[in-house]
């Protein structure tokens, strides 16, 4: 990964832990599919996964969104594989 490329991961990051952190965790579920556990770890509704912190969930989103370019499987041609 570029130094550009993890100064963009980093605020991404930054961002999405912002707009977790201000939503109002009765929300969470609806919004994020996140429940708020009493000892400060989340579990993640949909991946039925819990995660020690809420910045652990984050940082799992945002490289799990950027996995596929870091490996060099991102769809550059903008089709999908019945298209071709």
């Amino acid at each position: 990964m570029s130094k550009h490329q993890h100064s963009a991961v980093t605020k991404e990051i930054q961002d999405l832990l912002l707009e977790v952190k201000t939503t109002p965790v009765e929300l969470w579920d609806q919004e994020y599919g996140l429940e708020a556990e009493s000892d400060g770890s989340v579990y993640d509704l949909v991946d039925h996964k819990t995660y020690k912190t809420l910045l652990d969930w984050v940082k799992m989103m945002i490289e799990a969104e950027h996995a596929p370019v870091a490996l060099g499987m991102e769809n550059t041609k903008g089709r999908f594989d019945d298209e071709y």
